[in-house]
C-alpha cells in the first residue's frame, strides 16, 4: 500500500543505508511517493542536510 511505514527492521536498515553511503557525496536523494521509500531515505537525508526529492515516475505500475 501507498501508505503502509515501514517495520522495526526497516528503521534499521534505513539507519545502516545512511551509514553505507558515508563518504559518498551526494547532491540529491530521490524517492518514489511511496510512505515506506520516503521513510527508508529520511535517515539519509538528515545526515546530509538534503531534502528527499519525490518523483511519481518511481511508482509502482499497475498491470491489468
Amino acid at each position: 500500500s501507498e501508505d503502509a511505514s515501514i517495520t522495526p527492521q526497516g528503521i534499521a536498515q534505513s539507519q545502516a543505508l545512511a551509514q553505507f553511503f558515508n563518504g559518498i557525496h551526494l547532491n540529491q536523494i530521490i524517492s518514489s511517493p511511496y510512505k515506506r521509500a520516503i521513510q527508508t531515505t529520511e535517515p539519509l537525508a538528515h545526515t546530509r542536510q538534503l531534502r528527499v526529492k519525490i518523483d511519481q515516475r518511481l511508482s509502482e505500475r499497475v498491470l491489468s
